[in-house]
């Protein structure tokens, strides 16, 4: 079963792409088919989402930024 599956499409943000891994563009291709996903940029999405849940660095680093923002705001 694909981990990531197709979606409604919400409000979205027009991206331009530098160049990625020709092996790289064709995994994503074939997973999108395999899985049934017939936007790539919603691959993409989802991987990033993925990745920003997973990443305990990521969490501490944006926690980090929140504690100095509350911090600004008291000063």
């Amino acid at each position: 079963m694909a981990i990531i599956a197709n979606r409604k499409k919400p409000t979205t943000v027009k991206l331009k792409s530098e160049e990625i891994e020709s092996s790289i563009y064709k995994e994503i291709n074939d997973y999108c088919n395999w899985a049934g996903i017939d936007d790539i940029s919603f691959f993409i999405e989802d991987a990033a989402k993925y990745v920003f849940k997973s990443d305990s660095d990521w969490k501490k680093h944006k926690k980090s930024l929140a504690k100095d923002s509350v911090t600004k705001e008291q000063a």
